[in-house]
């Protein structure tokens, strides 16, 4: 696997959710800390076109605007999932007014969005930090945290897209079901969903002291049952706001935060559900991006776009960009949010691996067919030695 392109000046975004179509990743919300989130406004949404490696933005519909009302208010923490060609965008907060739990519908094709009726009375509560994947017709929400209670949360719900309903899982005594917990991943892989990760606490659902538990859980929609998982090899350390994809009937888990050791990861580690087996992946190509969370991934073909996130650093480029710093007192952590776009190969063909090498060695091409000009061009603007701003640190 190798780290092929990194192209700077994207999107600011931190804890936002996306998914893909086609050539095309949409970003939907998140947060920038130089932004005001005490107003409620209309979700931003950008695009990625990952065959040039260009963003562009959608504009947002003004109070007059009959799309004001359908359009979900700017948030982070959300969920975002594909199906049949639409993206459905779940719960997440704001500073104003909060958490939310309506269902809403973009079609990317028309630029529009429309909130989806639903019926049934088990609709979850409001919160953010959950995950959730698609399995068939149904969307699958597991935990997060629940505004109203002010706690963790361990259930389970699904959204059947066939009869627009809500629908509650009902336990069984025998179930391994993961503990309460918030930002950890839920992955589809091969019709069942993968929960790894997350934030918990020792005793009682609520904030105390936090847990990072690295088992790996797996729910079975056919048999509606929910199991740990027994794993081997080099399992990952336990964090949160990881990201978390599959590619070629495998789990990937990428970067993350755990504050009980106070660790920002950049690591990538491989399950295998054949074998059980979890092992680290040593990747080749330009340097790995640096340590971070609440960034999103998304596997298009055989390449995994990664962008966005924040990251640690020191005090001297809080003196240099006021505006972009993030202190937060808790932690004793200054975040920087990143605008960075990283892509991975999974099977990088020849002619790639020749562009990769031609670009970092710096070597004149004018002699190669002009149809290869603009591919090329793709690598000679990535940031093939990404040069750190003062103070990022390497987690």
């Amino acid at each position: 696997m190798y780290w092929i392109q990194s192209i700077e000046n994207g999107p600011r975004r931190v804890n936002h959710a996306a998914g893909a179509l086609d050539n095309l990743i949409y970003s939907f919300g998140g947060y920038s800390n130089a932004e005001d989130y005490t107003q409620v406004t209309p979700i931003d949404v950008h695009i990625l076109n990952t065959c040039i490696l260009k963003w562009y933005s959608l504009p947002k519909p003004d109070k007059t605007d009959p799309q004001y009302k359908e359009t979900p208010f700017s948030r982070y923490g959300h969920t975002v999932v594909v199906y049949q060609q639409k993206f459905y965008l779940w719960g997440g907060r704001n500073d104003h007014p909060g958490t939310c739990n309506r269902l809403f519908c973009f079609d990317p094709r028309s630029c529009k969005w429309s909130i989806v009726p639903v019926t049934g009375s088990n609709i979850p509560s409001s919160r953010d930090g959950h995950s959730a994947c698609v399995i068939d017709d149904r969307m699958y929400i597991f935990g997060g945290f629940e505004d109203s209670s002010q706690q963790f949360s361990d259930d389970l719900y699904y959204f059947d897209f066939n009869q627009s309903i809500w629908h509650l899982y009902n336990r069984k005594l025998d179930d391994q079901i993961p503990q309460w917990r918030d930002f950890h991943s839920a992955t589809n892989l091969d019709g069942r969903m993968y929960i790894f990760g997350g934030r918990s606490d020792h005793i009682e659902p609520h904030i105390t002291d936090n847990l990072y538990d690295n088992q790996l859980y797996v729910f079975n929609p056919e048999s509606q049952t929910w199991l740990q998982v027994a794993t081997v090899g080099q399992v990952p350390p336990g964090r949160r706001s990881h990201s978390a994809f599959a590619y070629d009937g495998k789990l990937y888990i990428f970067a993350g935060y755990n504050d009980v050791v106070g660790l920002h990861f950049n690591d990538l580690h491989e399950f295998n559900p054949l074998t059980s087996m979890w092992r680290r992946i040593k990747t080749s190509g330009i340097p790995n991006p640096i340590p971070r969370r609440r960034q999103c991934c998304l596997v298009v073909d055989h390449r995994m776009y990664m962008f966005g996130g924040t990251s640690p650093v020191t005090a001297s480029l809080f003196l240099n960009n006021p505006e972009d710093i993030q202190d937060i007192p808790g932690n004793r952590l200054i975040l920087y949010d990143q605008s960075d776009l990283y892509v991975l190969d999974f099977a990088p063909s020849l002619k790639t691996l020749c562009f990769l090498f031609l670009a970092q060695q710096r070597i004149d091409v004018h002699h190669l067919p002009k149809r290869f000009h603009r591919e090329y061009q793709l690598f000679t603007q990535s940031s093939i030695n990404r040069a750190r701003p003062a103070g990022e640190t390497s987690g």
